[in-house]
């Protein structure tokens, strides 16, 4: 292996250490930290306000868990108890 070879692939390793320890675990993230990764995420974090209540949404959410709603499978109305767009009272 060449000089310029040897010196690439030292810089690849790097680069790949430096991504690696660029992504933290959840769980060793900060407030802060957490709250800007649900934002670059697109996760909504409701009314939580705490690390635990925030990792724990975070989490649910990555998990593909709902956002609170329950679907219903058959029709995919929401089911809030309330009646839902186009439904008319004695439809089902």
């Amino acid at each position: 292996m060449g000089l310029s070879s040897f010196n690439r692939a030292r810089r690849i390793a790097a680069e790949k250490l430096l991504e690696e320890n660029k992504e933290k675990s959840l769980d060793k993230m900060n407030l802060g930290e957490l709250k800007e990764y649900a934002i670059e995420n697109g996760i909504d974090l409701g009314e939580a306000t705490k690390k635990p209540d925030i990792l724990a949404t975070i989490i649910r959410l990555q998990d593909g868990e709902p956002n609170g709603e329950s679907i219903d499978p058959q029709d995919g109305d929401t089911q809030n108890g309330e009646p839902q767009e186009g439904e008319l009272d004695g439809d089902s």
